[in-house]
């Protein structure tokens, strides 16, 4: 049985917290879905092997840290410099079972720490600039098991939904994504 991922984008101070100019405030806000995940993860924090926050560059976690309870040494921290997940520019924080020591890697390492055939992947959280579309359509690529948590994200616009939906239509392997609630 694969291990289980919650991968977490956008879930922090710019898009999150009430004092930032940034925050989402239309439809599903930032601090109603933060909310409803730190939920999630204080209910099922035992059920995952580990967490992906995904985030802008200069995103804090001062305000909003839906991960505060959880042992850091599950917690991989990644800086999104690039509209690609998986790609060289990114960075992203491995923090050892000390709790204290940390590995700075490239974002095309994810794969070979987080191993498709070895992990599955849980989304969650605010699309970032139209991240989700390339997010899922890479990791379905390498064969990573994927759910979308569908009461938990906040689509950039509504190409995101019909991208993601399109994607699903492509692929052969389609039964390799699901959209269902938390």
């Amino acid at each position: 049985m694969k291990k289980k991922i919650l991968v977490i984008f956008g879930i922090g101070d710019v898009f999150c917290s009430e004092k930032s100019p940034r925050c989402v405030r239309k439809g599903k806000s930032g601090p109603s879905i933060a909310n409803g995940i730190r939920k999630l993860i204080i209910k099922n924090k035992d059920n995952y092997s580990g967490f992906l926050m995904v985030n802008e560059p200069l995103d804090t976690f001062n305000d909003v840290n839906i991960v505060s309870e959880i042992k850091p040494s599950k917690v991989l921290d990644m800086k999104l410099c690039s509209k690609d997940v998986f790609n060289y520019n990114n960075q992203l924080v491995v923090t050892g079972h000390d709790d204290i020591s940390e590995n700075v890697l490239d974002g095309n390492q994810l794969d070979h720490i987080i191993r498709p055939e070895d992990y599955e992947f849980y989304i969650t959280g605010i699309d970032i600039n139209g991240i989700f579309s390339s997010f899922i359509n890479d990791a379905l690529g390498m064969d990573y098991s994927i759910t979308v948590f569908s009461d938990m994200i906040r689509a950039f616009n509504k190409e995101t939904i019909t991208g993601i939906i399109s994607i699903v239509k492509d692929r052969k392997r389609n039964a390799n994504l699901i959209f269902r609630k938390s």
